[in-house]
């Protein structure tokens, strides 16, 4: 009897893993809002944290169905400080170093006389 028993325990056991695996939301990523900058005609945006490098390539699908300019950046570390570079076709690049983020937060980043700035987050 033990024996057409332990498929059964094993499938169960493996089920639960499963479940368990996938309701578990071990990851871990900060998002960037990016302001005054739908008229950009931006080509790509990367992102480097101290553990971490992360490229959002824009195409025109990738524009359509975002949001404005919401991104979630993955990061291995809960918090730290990353440099942003947005590439623009036929245009120089604009770049943010030593941004604070912290992962599940949002940090704002906007346009202002050509220059990326960081409005500090309440968290």
């Amino acid at each position: 009897m033990k024996e057409k028993q332990y498929p059964v325990v094993v499938l169960v056991l493996i089920g639960a893993l499963l479940v368990f695996a996938f309701s578990s939301n071990d990851r871990s990523y900060f998002i960037l809002e990016l302001n005054g900058m739908d008229d950009l005609e931006i080509s790509n945006i990367i992102v480097e944290g101290p553990d971490f490098t992360t490229g959002f390539y824009m195409t025109a699908q990738v524009k359509e169905e975002m949001s404005g300019l919401k991104i979630n950046v993955d990061s291995p570390v809960d918090e730290g400080t990353a440099t942003i570079t947005i590439n623009i076709e036929n245009s120089s690049s604009l770049v943010l170093s030593n941004m604070p983020f912290k992962n599940g937060k949002t940090n704002y980043i906007s346009l202002n006389g050509g220059d990326l700035n960081y409005v500090k987050a309440h968290w």
